[in-house]
């Protein structure tokens, strides 16, 4: 049995022989005096190849100069804690470790050696590394994204912002971070954002997490700005965070406005013009109509929009609409697409009126769509029905002038031939005296005058 003074020494002795730390006693030479089963595991090296040797022996030269340095400190009485370096294994290889050297000091209180715990950090170290890399990776795509990322503590105060953040709103990270996310924000989202907070955490009801919306930013330098926001939670160790992704919305606003202005101003053009203009789906639902064809047909775009495109057509028109429509989509074929034609239209208050029609396909994103540009032709119909009645008129009259002529012809001409030819049958017998053959001559001549100007006269007409 051991004795009461062993029992300690072989107690101690059996703990440091279980620990997983290699624990190594060395005099002040470094020469090694103990090598537990830890430093064999550690190690590679037995305790008989260990003891006996200098502690150089597992330091990689590169490392060496650290033994001078720990047994100074170890002869000034200082303890060295957590020391990572590296020490060398049996096979060669590295192991990363921790070192603590504390002195050893004799009854009398003199130091007579050190004491050298090694914990193996391999496994730590790389799992911290990949840690760092994974972080480094991480902020390297955070500090990349076009997006401005911001966390914050559930007090509103900026924990992290990314590069894009930075840009965003003109704040670096040491101007920003520990400061109140309010300082991103122009009035009213400024005023109201500390009692949204303090709500949702009182009640748990969010109005804005996990939904993104539009909001306005607030840059360094007073400008303000629209962005997209999109807020989440997230819990990391026990603490609440807020996750903000936004994103300025400045050229989309721009490009939104514009769009908004071309529409406009390519509404106010189609409402404007004379023309009816209806576009119509590949199920003859209409899709739009603009001023001209409401007051054409008398319906509002509240009552045709949505509905078939006959409901401005009497038959048979009506009744052909869909079929056509149905057989063009099959086969391709157009009888009247890219053709204007005239047609009839119906009214709301159900009159049919004459109109132009041309139709014009396109694909608008994808989908079919028709174009129907409609005119009224009733006026020009109604003129073309007076120039008609008038050519009818005149041809009429011209008829009636041709008989009239024919019998002026006939009925002046006939007597006056037969007052020529007695005249000159007169003016033939010599017996008559010579006053009376110039009363004879002249009713020839008067005749014959009288008989040239009829002729001329009826030339004319």
């Amino acid at each position: 049995m051991l004795n009461k003074i062993q029992q300690p020494e072989a107690l101690l002795a059996a703990i440091i022989d279980s620990t997983d730390d290699a624990v190594i006693g060395k005099n002040l030479e470094g020469e090694i005096l103990s090598w537990n089963k830890g430093a064999e595991i550690m190690y590679g090296y037995s305790a008989e190849e260990a003891i006996g040797k200098n502690i150089s022996f597992i330091i990689p030269p590169d490392k060496i100069s650290e033994r001078d340095f720990f047994l100074k400190s170890i002869l000034t009485g200082k303890t060295t804690v957590h020391h990572e370096t590296i020490r060398s294994k049996k096979d060669g290889s590295p192991v990363q470790v921790s070192l603590t050297i504390s002195p050893i000091k004799d009854k009398s209180g003199d130091i007579i050696g050190g004491s050298t715990i090694a914990r193996n950090i391999s496994d730590s170290k790389k799992l911290e590394n990949q840690l760092l890399e994974g972080r480094s990776r991480t902020q390297a795509i955070l500090d990349n994204v076009v997006d401005g990322i911001i966390t914050i503590d559930k007090f509103g105060g900026i924990q992290t912002l990314n590069s894009a953040a930075e840009r965003l709103f003109g704040y670096s990270k040491e101007e920003s971070i520990g400061k109140n996310v309010r300082m991103l924000m122009p009035d009213p989202y400024r005023s109201e954002h500390d009692q949204y907070l303090k709500n949702y955490l009182q009640s748990g009801k969010a109005q804005i997490i996990g939904i993104g919306r539009e909001v306005v930013g607030l840059k360094k330098s007073g400008e303000e700005f629209p962005m997209d926001l999109a807020i989440s939670e997230v819990w990391v160790q026990g603490q609440q965070i807020f996750t903000g992704i936004v994103r300025d919305i400045s050229e989309q606003k721009k490009l939104e406005t514009q769009l908004t202005e071309g529409k406009n101003r390519t509404q106010a053009i189609l409402d404007n013009v004379v023309d009816g203009i209806i576009t119509i789906d590949k199920f003859g639902g209409i899709q739009t109509l603009n001023s001209a064809a409401e007051r054409l047909f008398g319906y509002s775009k509240e009552e045709s929009i949505g509905k078939n495109v006959r409901m401005l057509m009497p038959d048979p028109y009506r009744s052909e609409h869909d079929q056509y429509l149905k057989n063009y989509l099959q086969s391709g074929k157009a009888q009247i697409i890219g053709i204007g034609r005239e047609v009839v239209g119906l009214k709301k208050s159900g009159e049919e009126f004459p109109m132009d029609l041309a139709i014009s396909e396109v694909w608008v994103q994808g989908q079919q769509i028709f174009t129907g540009i409609v005119r009224d032709i009733s006026e020009r119909k109604n003129a073309e029905q007076d120039i008609r009645s008038a050519r009818e008129e005149a041809e009429r009259a011209n008829q009636a002038k041709s008989i009239f002529l024919a019998n002026m012809s006939h009925e002046i001409r006939t007597p006056l031939n037969a007052i020529l030819g007695f005249s000159q049958i007169l003016l033939r017998n010599k017996s008559l005296n010579e006053k009376v053959r110039e009363s004879i001559k002249t009713i020839d001549t008067s005749g014959k005058n009288l008989l040239k100007l009829i002729n001329e006269i009826l030339d004319i007409l």
